[in-house]
């Protein structure tokens, strides 16, 4: 059996509600023990290194990745993107649906899953498209993605502006449990310009800032990636 042991760490795990200074002990590649109690036990055979201090946390979940697979696979594929995420311990991302083509039926997240178990090494987990092709205008199948494995239904970077269409993607998504994320981006109020409205020295009014869509998605409902 080999056994690593990380000492002088800090270690939170907010499933345990722990945060306190203590080891990681690896048997074999798993976890065996954490804790401050762990350190008071440390085989003699385990090779041992101490993190002075640096955090051991649990993995992170990226919840917005765009991943150029399938479609855009000279900028990035699912196999690349893991890798990178993997190396920021990133160990679960959840990918958008904004691909070529666009994933708004079964059969994309079915790729999704495959190309991501046969390639990646973090968890991958598909969004679908709220509207088909992301247009904005007519609802994907939710039910039949969800249980396909989305989990979650979102547009991505494009905003829906039929303000019908989206109370009624939120409220056929509440049925069925779903997290929808929107980003919250009004396309006749954004520009290319300047953070505030304003008058320049000409005398003309400058445009409004065109904010980075992500910063203002939200949920309509919770639900687990689980």
């Amino acid at each position: 059996m080999s056994r690593t042991i990380l000492t002088n760490a800090r270690i939170v795990d907010p499933s345990q509600d722990m945060d306190e200074t203590g080891a990681v002990i690896i048997e074999d590649g798993k976890i065996a023990a954490i804790g401050a109690e762990a350190a008071n036990e440390l085989p003699s055979d385990a090779t041992i290194e101490d993190l002075d201090g640096k955090l051991v946390i649990p993995g992170l979940i990226d919840t917005c990745v765009h991943i150029g697979e399938p479609g855009g696979e000279h900028r990035e594929t699912i196999a690349s993107a893991s890798k990178a995420a993997a190396a920021g311990g990133v160990t679960g991302l959840v990918m958008m649906p904004d691909t070529d083509p666009v994933i708004d039926d079964v059969a994309l997240v079915d790729f999704v899953q495959r190309a991501a178990r046969d390639e990646a090494i973090v968890s991958i987990y598909p969004a679908a498209a709220l509207t088909k092709g992301l247009d904005g205008e007519q609802m994907t199948e939710f039910g039949l993605m969800l249980d396909a494995g989305a989990k979650m239904l979102t547009n991505g970077r494009r905003t829906v502006q039929n303000t019908l269409v989206m109370r009624r993607a939120m409220t056929y998504a509440r049925d069925f449990g779903a997290v929808v994320a929107c980003s919250s981006q009004d396309s006749y109020l954004s520009g290319g310009g300047v953070m505030n409205v304003a008058c320049s020295r000409a005398g003309s009014a400058c445009p409004a800032f065109r904010a980075r869509p992500r910063s203002f998605r939200s949920s309509a409902t919770c639900g687990s990636l689980a």
